[in-house]
């Protein structure tokens, strides 16, 4: 059985049979988009790992994909950059023959009063939110088969509006506002488009804030979940992704169905 690899892509596995389902998930590499390529991987779909800058932790998650069974290659990617998005689809249905789910999870976070934030610094984070959601939609929207689904991610803090997050929540209010129209523009196609706000998610402990404003910590979702604090729980997202739910931790500040017809924002 031969193993293949490419100076585009990090890791390999043998080359089989095309699998049933394919997906693409950006900032795979870590956080959020690492859970989704752990769970993802465990439902028996073939995963291209997006990321940008970790080609270590990329190279993990696609050997931890190929250990359980899975087929998996990492594509690197600036999202809020056309060509290399396009690059990165064209890997999957190089690679696959297809694409079925694009969850996308990368993304930034930058905090600081209006007042005060940098000017370059809403615009690196704005690029990236929302040029890169937008990017990556777009292409999504070319190629997803019948039957595929369209993830990306807001945060709970639209609706919440703690001081510090403008520039952030503004970024993510364009993502729910992208998100709700491509779910129209798709209406007859057979794919659902959602987004996912979570609250605050340990992702890597002491990088991302809480949403006070510290660095969350496993320790601190701990405590909150023991404690009983109602706004962060474990939650499974629901079928979002054609049937697949993705277990982390994740805010908790509503509920809602996803509307597989209309798109929706969920609340979790």
């Amino acid at each position: 059985m031969s193993v293949h690899a490419s100076p585009d892509h990090t890791a390999a596995q043998p080359r089989l049979s095309k699998p049933s389902r394919i997906a693409i998930v950006t900032g795979g590499s870590r956080g959020i988009g690492r859970q989704a390529v752990r769970r993802l991987a465990a439902d028996g779909y073939a995963l291209v790992v997006g990321y940008s800058g970790s080609p270590d932790q990329a190279s993990a998650a696609v050997n931890g994909a190929i250990t359980g069974g899975s087929r998996a290659i990492a594509v690197q990617a600036d999202i809020a950059n056309e060509h290399a998005v396009e690059a990165l689809f064209d890997a999957a249905e190089a690679e696959f023959g297809g694409i079925d789910v694009v969850v996308h999870a990368a993304g930034r976070t930058e905090l600081a009063p209006i007042a005060e934030l940098d000017l370059s610094v809403l615009d690196d984070l704005h690029r990236t939110n929302i040029r890169g959601t937008f990017v990556v939609a777009q292409q999504a929207a070319r190629r997803v088969r019948r039957g595929g689904s369209i993830l990306t991610f807001s945060t709970s803090v639209v609706g919440l509006a703690f001081p510090a997050y403008g520039a952030y929540a503004a970024s993510k209010g364009a993502v729910e506002a992208l998100t709700l129209i491509l779910a129209r523009e798709l209406r007859g196609r057979d794919v659902t488009v959602n987004a996912v706000a979570p609250g605050p998610t340990a992702a890597a402990a002491g990088q991302h804030p809480s949403l006070m404003g510290g660095p969350v910590t496993i320790e601190d979702i701990d405590h909150w979940q023991t404690g009983g604090c109602p706004v962060v729980s474990t939650r499974a997202f629901g079928t979002v992704a054609a049937g697949t739910s993705f277990p982390y931790l994740v805010g908790s500040v509503g509920d809602g169905l996803v509307d597989t017809a209309e798109g929706s924002v969920q609340l979790l």
